[in-house]
């Protein structure tokens, strides 16, 4: 601060007071600077602040972005386990209807039966013990061998009245000839 040389109109107390004034408004004027460096540091601050909030709401759109995609995820495993399940099932019950059909000489209407009851099995658990019950069921009672149907020829119809007996008829087609003998029909 350079002290200034007395005006001649001033007084001694109105040259105090103006040095006062110009002692204040140098401090207010370096006060203003420090507040301007200040204020440029809090707004260099803010923009970080600004940049980082920005980098922190695209990290959480991604991260929402990525939740759906686990979400999506977790649900298509879910309902492939599913779908895995339902395929291992049916194979388990495909599997043991197989085996007690190769092991037994089963009727058609007894294979039915056991086809549904391994229907009934909703799980592997079910199917395997649905299995046990009928292989032991099956062991304790065999069916015997295919029985056949025996017919008598007295047992036949006869031909009431008088009509006279029709002449049989020839075919010469094979399939025709191969089911007339597995019918009984002819003998060759």
């Amino acid at each position: 601060m350079a002290s200034m040389i007395k005006p001649t109109k001033l007084t001694d107390e109105e040259f105090n007071k103006v040095n006062e004034l110009q002692k204040e408004f140098q401090i207010i004027a370096l006060q203003m600077g420090e507040l301007h460096i200040i204020e440029r540091n809090l707004e260099e601050e803010l923009d970080k602040v600004k940049t980082e909030l920005k980098n922190f709401y695209l990290s959480y759109k991604k991260v929402q972005e990525k939740e759906k995609e686990l979400e999506e995820a977790i649900n298509v495993i879910k309902s492939l386990r599913g779908q895995l399940n339902e395929v291992n099932l049916l194979n388990a019950k495909l599997i043991y209807v197989n085996k007690l059909f190769k092991a037994s000489n089963l009727t058609e209407n007894q294979k039915v039966n056991v086809v549904n009851s391994f229907d009934k099995a909703q799980t592997l658990t079910e199917a395997k013990n649905i299995y046990e019950v009928l292989k032991n069921t099956v062991k304790t009672s065999k069916v015997s061998s295919k029985t056949t149907l025996k017919e008598h020829k007295s047992f036949a119809s006869s031909i009431v009245g008088g009509t006279t007996a029709k002449s049989p008829i020839i075919s010469t087609d094979d399939q025709i000839t191969r089911m007339q003998q597995l019918a009984g029909i002819i003998t060759k």
